[in-house]
C-alpha cells in the first residue's frame, strides 16, 4: 500500500474519530440533549429510568464524536439557518445515531463503546434494544413542529438503516456478497443520516436546492467513512476494535470482497473459513494478507478518495459560504502532520477541489 493510501485511511477516520472542538453549536446540542433527558424523565414520573439513563450514558459520553451534529451544524451555517431550529436536527441526529448504536451492539455482540463497557453488558440486552428505541422516537418527537418534510424525511431514514442493518446481517458469512451490494449497505447504514444532516439544515433554510446538494455531499461522506471503518479492521488493534473483527465475525467488510470477486483462490478460501465459522488466528491473520497482497487495500482506498474528492466538489458552488470553507478546512487541517509529507499532497487535492465546478 503506497504512503498516500495510507495517509487518506488515517485521514478519514480522523475526520470522524477526532472530536471537533466543544462549539457553543456543539455545546448548546449538549445541553439540549440533556434537557431533554431530564425533562422527559420528569413527566414520565421516572418511570423507565433505566432506559433514560442507558440512553444518557450513550449520548453524552464524553467521547461522542458528535460528527452528525458537527456536519449539521456546518450546513446550517453555509445557508444562515436557524441557529436553535439547527440544534434540533443536530441533537435528532445524534440521537438516531446513538439509538443505531445500541441496536448494533446487540446485534453483533459488542462488549465496549467508546471506551466503556456498552449498554447491552452493563444492563442487558433488552435495555440495550429498548433505550434504542426510546431514542428513535424521542429523536422524532424533538423535530415534530420544524417543517413536515424534515419529520418524513427523518422516518425515512430510521426505516432505510433499519433495512440496511437487517442486510448487513443476513449477508454475514456470505461469501456472494457482491461491491455494489455492500455499498447499498453502506450508503443506507451511514451515509443516509450523513446525507439528513444537510438536507434538513437545508429544507430549515429554505434553500430546497441547497438541501438536495448537500444531501448528497453528506451521503458519499458516509460511504467514504464506511471504507474506512472496514480497512480500519486490517490495522486497529484497541480495547474498541478487534483486528480482523469482520473476518472473525463473518461480517462482509469491503476490501474482502473485493478480493474475493477478483481473485478465486481467495473466495475458496474465504468459503472454507466461514463455512466452518473457523476462528483460528493463524489462519485469519494468514488469510488477511492474502487480502493485502491482492490489492484490495488499494482498490478500496482508490474508492474511499472518489468519495470524499465528489463529496467536497459537489459543494463549489458554495465554497465562498462560511460553513463550507470550514468544512474543507476541518478535512484539511485534521490531515495535517498525520502522515509527514503526505499532508502536502491532501492540500493539493483540496485546492483543487475547492477551484473545482460543480460534478
Amino acid at each position: 500500500m503506497s504512503d498516500y493510501s495510507i495517509y487518506l485511511y488515517y485521514l478519514v477516520l480522523a475526520l470522524f474519530a477526532k472530536k471537533p472542538a466543544k462549539s457553543e453549536f456543539i455545546q448548546n446540542v449538549d445541553i439540549l440533549l440533556q434537557k431533554l433527558n431530564n425533562e422527559n424523565l420528569k413527566k414520565n414520573q421516572y418511570e423507565g429510568e433505566i432506559l433514560y439513563k442507558s440512553a444518557e450514558y450513550l449520548c453524552l459520553n464524553t467521547e461522542s464524536k458528535k460528527a452528525r451534529p458537527w456536519l449539521t451544524y456546518l450546513f446550517g451555517q453555509a445557508l444562515e439557518a436557524d441557529f436553535e431550529n439547527l440544534a434540533k436536527i443536530a441533537a435528532a441526529a445524534e440521537m438516531v445515531h446513538s439509538a443505531s448504536l445500541l441496536h448494533d451492539d446487540v446485534i453483533d455482540q459488542g462488549t465496549t463503546r467508546r471506551g466503556k463497557p456498552s449498554v447491552n453488558v452493563l444492563y442487558s440486552n433488552t435495555i440495550a434494544v429498548l433505550s434504542g428505541d426510546l431514542l428513535l422516537t424521542e429523536s422524532l418527537e424533538l423535530i415534530h413542529d420544524l417543517d413536515s418534510s424534515i419529520t418524513l424525511s427523518a422516518l425515512n431514514v430510521v426505516k432505510q438503516m433499519t433495512i440496511s442493518t437487517s442486510k448487513e446481517f443476513e449477508f454475514r458469512y456470505n461469501t456472494e456478497v457482491t461491491r455494489d451490494q455492500w455499498l447499498s449497505i453502506a450508503d443506507g447504514k451511514t451515509g443516509i443520516l450523513f446525507g439528513w444532516c444537510g438536507l434538513a439544515a437545508g429544507i430549515l433554510a429554505g434553500d430546497l436546492e441547497a438541501a438536495k446538494v448537500f444531501e448528497d455531499c453528506g451521503r458519499k461522506l458516509g460511504v467514504a467513512f464506511q471504507i474506512a471503518d472496514d480497512l480500519k479492521d486490517f490495522y486497529a488493534d484497541s480495547p474498541n476494535k478487534r483486528r480482523y473483527a469482520d473476518l472473525y465475525n463473518g461480517n462482509p467488510n469491503y476490501a474482502v470482497i473485493l478480493a474475493a470477486e477478483e481473485d478465486r483462490e481467495i473466495k475458496a478460501e474465504l468459503v472454507k473459513i466461514w463455512s466452518k465459522q473457523d476462528s483460528d488466528d493463524a489462519k485469519i491473520k494468514e488469510f488477511a494478507e492474502k487480502v493485502k497482497k491482492a490489492g484490495a487495500i488499494d482498490k478500496a482506498f482508490a474508492v474511499m478518495r472518489k468519495e470524499i474528492e465528489e463529496a467536497l466538489s459537489s459543494l463549489s458552488p458554495y465554497k465562498e459560504r462560511k460553513g463550507i470553507s470550514q468544512l474543507v478546512e476541518w478535512v484539511n487541517a485534521l490531515g495535517k502532520g498525520i502522515y509527514g509529507k503526505a499532508a502536502l499532497k491532501w492540500s493539493n487535492i483540496i485546492d483543487k477541489v475547492k477551484s473545482l465546478k460543480a460534478v
